[in-house]
């Protein structure tokens, strides 16, 4: 009885599953091939007497040949295999063949389209006729970009922009705050350098002195008050805006009374703040 190791099985059995990137479909190369044809030798009659072996012999050059023409056979038998499928195909031209079975038609390719803003000056409108140009700058390394417009556009230098609404916070944020200073609507302080006034937040009352009255831009660029005191304020989390108020008093003779009086002793100014 032979070994099994002696047993040589050509050409091997094909195991494909599904869901393959790319289809294994090349059975043997130029060793396997010429493997076989050197194992089949003696099963023809005419060559049971051949014996040559050696690399220069005329017969193994013959086998070796014909095992080179099966090694590109069967290379080219795997390409074909794979440009036979959509998922395994990478020619494009294989691919429109195979869909077009289906009667599909791929779209060509459609250039890229960007959304623009554009800006001008003077006073009078700007025609832009179609193809007008524009240029963008380089990004994530690849070079600018030209991009054409497809329809004709005007634009007008007093559409350039809109003024909008600002925005202010209603509260004063999720933290509490020990504040030396408010933010009030610019033209509605009256209070001065020196001043006695009453701050009020909530419930809370806390009297201060105005150390300074000075302009200031806040995070919105809109221009604001802003009234600094001699001592912080406490300003709990969440609190409203419209429950932070300034009571400055009528008359400025005589000495900080003990306690506050908002109908006798004082006249009521209320200020717009802003939370932040």
């Amino acid at each position: 009885m032979n070994c099994p190791c002696d047993r040589f099985d050509f050409p091997p059995p094909l195991y494909i599953p599904a869901g393959l990137p790319h289809l294994p479909r090349q059975i043997a190369s130029f060793p396997e091939f010429r493997r076989a044809l050197l194992h089949d030798v003696g099963a023809k009659p005419s060559l049971q007497l051949w014996r040559g072996r050696q690399a220069d012999d005329f017969g193994m050059m013959l086998i070796e040949m014909w095992a080179y023409v099966c090694d590109v056979t069967a290379f080219y038998d795997q390409v074909a295999a794979n440009e036979a499928y959509v998922r395994t195909a990478v020619r494009r031209d294989s691919l429109r063949r195979l869909v077009a079975l289906l009667g599909y038609r791929p779209r060509p390719a459609v250039g890229a389209s960007v959304a623009l803003a554009a800006w001008a000056d003077g006073r009078r409108a700007v025609p832009l006729p179609v193809g007008t140009a524009f240029r963008s700058d380089a990004f994530n390394g690849h070079p600018p970009q030209v991009f054409e417009l497809t329809t004709e556009r005007t634009i007008h230098p007093l559409l350039n922009a809109w003024t909008l609404q600002t925005l202010r916070p209603d509260t004063f944020g999720p933290l509490a705050l020990n504040r030396s200073y408010l933010l009030c609507v610019s033209g509605s302080v009256t209070a001065k350098k020196d001043d006695l006034v009453l701050v009020r937040v909530g419930k809370q009352r806390f009297p201060r002195k105005v150390k300074t009255v000075s302009p200031h831009t806040g995070a919105d660029g809109a221009r604001y008050s802003k009234i600094e005191f001699d001592a912080a304020i406490s300003i709990p989390a969440h609190t409203p805006v419209t429950s932070v108020s300034l009571a400055k008093p009528s008359s400025t003779a005589g000495l900080w009374p003990k306690s506050f009086d908002s109908n006798n002793a004082f006249s009521l100014s209320e200020l717009i703040l802003l939370g932040s």
